[in-house]
């Protein structure tokens, strides 16, 4: 291999290596959402990750897994809960220091969508059905968010990041017909622990 060969490669590889520094990143936290349709109660739910944060100033970039748990969302006597899984990915850009920054992020996997409840009718996009007693339907579906916010990175291992989520799932197959659950949309906070 000539010499000039071997300095073209050196920079390719020097050029498009990944960052050196990477390292595992954990976030829970809790978080309030609103619906479009299932709109009559908040619901509360729980948010964590796991994934790998490659600092590679001035920009981090987050790829990892992503699970959101949802409950208490209603529209007249129904209920919706869910449950989303997904991949997602971050990028934190700093506002001025190293301690502070903002982000943005995407998600994408599948969510179960349980709908419940109790009494004699549940009223669906303006028709009623009858039912004697409890009812319950679920269905796993396609799924993707997007959310922006900022986060405090108070040590090189500890920080904590509050932001604003939007999640929409397709359509939900319930007592035989094909139910639009909406959008979710709301804030989240999370607890960020780095390894």
């Amino acid at each position: 291999m000539k010499f000039n060969q071997i300095l073209l490669l050196t920079g390719l590889l020097t050029c498009c290596s990944i960052p050196a520094q990477a390292g595992l990143q954990i976030g829970v936290g809790p978080s309030l959402y609103s619906g479009t349709e299932f709109d009559e109660e908040n619901g509360y739910g729980l948010n964590a990750e796991i994934g790998i944060l490659f600092a590679d100033h001035p920009v981090d970039l987050f790829l990892g897994v992503k699970a959101t748990y949802v409950e208490g969302l209603g529209s007249g006597d129904a209920n919706l809960d869910t449950f989303e899984g997904a991949l997602a990915a971050r990028l934190l850009v700093p506002l001025g220091s190293d301690w502070l920054k903002g982000y943005v992020e995407g998600s994408l996997g599948t969510a179960n969508l349980s709908v419940s409840g109790q009494g004699s009718s549940v009223k669906v996009k303006d028709r009623s059905f009858s039912y004697n007693n409890k009812y319950s339907a679920d269905e796993w579906v396609f799924a993707y968010g997007l959310g922006v916010g900022v986060q405090f990175d108070f040590t090189s291992w500890f920080g904590v990041r509050f932001g604003y989520e939007f999640h929409n799932f397709g359509e939900v197959e319930a007592f035989g017909l094909k139910v639009d659950p909406g959008n979710l949309n709301g804030f989240v906070g999370s607890i960020v622990l780095k390894f």
